[in-house]
């Protein structure tokens, strides 16, 4: 079985600077639309700063399962994240530096 080494090419500071860029942008769309529908559906304490850039379509959740789908829907990227971040930094044989980057290294 070969294994592929991929050549490191170094980026331009104007192309990182460029990714950088579209990953502020993204991340920040996203945390807007998340915190959007949180304020729309759930808590309605920040309609003046959202309705003024999309006002709400949906009225305020109130019923008890209404609630309950729409948290479980608004926390399940925050719950994949978490399990994400667990198989990314799990401690075993493939990730065997992981451990010692986060070990106590004071005398």
């Amino acid at each position: 079985r070969k294994t592929h080494v991929l050549e490191k090419k170094e980026m331009s500071f104007a192309r990182r600077f460029r990714w950088l860029g579209i990953l502020l942008v993204t991340v920040g769309i996203a945390a807007f639309v998340e915190e959007y529908f949180w304020d729309m559906l759930i808590y309605r304490e920040h309609g003046s700063f959202f309705e003024v850039i999309y006002p709400y379509e949906i009225s305020q959740v109130t019923g008890s399962w209404g609630l309950i789908i729409a948290m479980a829907l608004l926390a399940l990227p925050q719950q994949v994240h978490y399990v994400m971040d667990g198989f990314i930094w799990k401690f075993n044989k493939k990730n065997q530096f992981v451990k010692q980057m986060f070990a106590n290294n004071e005398s």
